[in-house]
Formats: C-alpha cells, sequence, structure tokens
C-alpha cells in the first residue's frame, strides 16, 4: 500500500514537472560525440572552424604588427606579409567568414600585393 501511494505521488509530482519542461527546453540531448551522435551537430567541425578563425587573427594581427610602421608600409616585409595574407585568404574562402575576408582583402589591397605598380614612396617606411 506505501508503495503504491508513493509510486502515486512521484507520478502526480513528475508528469506536470515534465510536461511543462518539455515546451520550454526541449528534450535533453545525450552530450556530443565527435562522429553525430546527439549533443551539438558537427561539434568537431565547429571547434576546426573557431581554430581556422583564431589562426587568420593571428595571422592579420603579426601582419599588422612587423609590414607597417608608424602607418607606413615597411618594404622589406610587403611581401612576407603579402604571402601571409594569401594564407589566410585561402583558409578563410573555406570557413566562409565574409567580415575576415573582407578585413584581409583590405589589408592587401593596402600593401598592394595584387598590383603589379610600385609602392608610392611617401607610403614606405625608413627601415
Amino acid at each position: 500500500m506505501k508503495k503504491s501511494t508513493l509510486f502515486l505521488t512521484f507520478i502526480s509530482v513528475f508528469i506536470p514537472f515534465a510536461c511543462f519542461w518539455t515546451p520550454i527546453y526541449g528534450f535533453p540531448k545525450p552530450g556530443g560525440i565527435p562522429g553525430g551522435f546527439g549533443g551539438q551537430e558537427n561539434s568537431s567541425s565547429n571547434i576546426k572552424d573557431q581554430a581556422k578563425e583564431k589562426a587568420v587573427n593571428k595571422i592579420i594581427d603579426s601582419v599588422l604588427a612587423k609590414a607597417f610602421k608608424g602607418g607606413l608600409i615597411v618594404a622589406s616585409k610587403q611581401k612576407w606579409a603579402c604571402d601571409k595574407l594569401d594564407q589566410a585568404e585561402s583558409i578563410l574562402q573555406v570557413i566562409k567568414k565574409p567580415k575576415l575576408l573582407k578585413k584581409v582583402n583590405n589589408l592587401q589591397d593596402t600593401l598592394y600585393c595584387q598590383l603589379s605598380e610600385s609602392i608610392p614612396l611617401e607610403l614606405l617606411a625608413e627601415e
């Protein structure tokens, strides 16, 4: 008798709680296992994309630190910077981040990477 009363009490509390909890928060998902069993979908690819985005941000920061001096272009670092920005651009085409791609393209234009003409002398820093 006590077991059935305890069971009915438990059910009478649990069922309303479950009915109100599920529509608001959804059913709980099992932990993400790389390979696609529940959890966040493509969780391993999201982590890879974040790592690639972080690598591109490091490339941009290093180019800004080394290829410019006082707002002017350091001529000896220009080719290195253009090569690094090409590498960042190829990474960004894979992960499809348009804001970062625009930033890389603006830096390439500023460094005259795509042009075959020489950089104006007033834009070059003394080494």
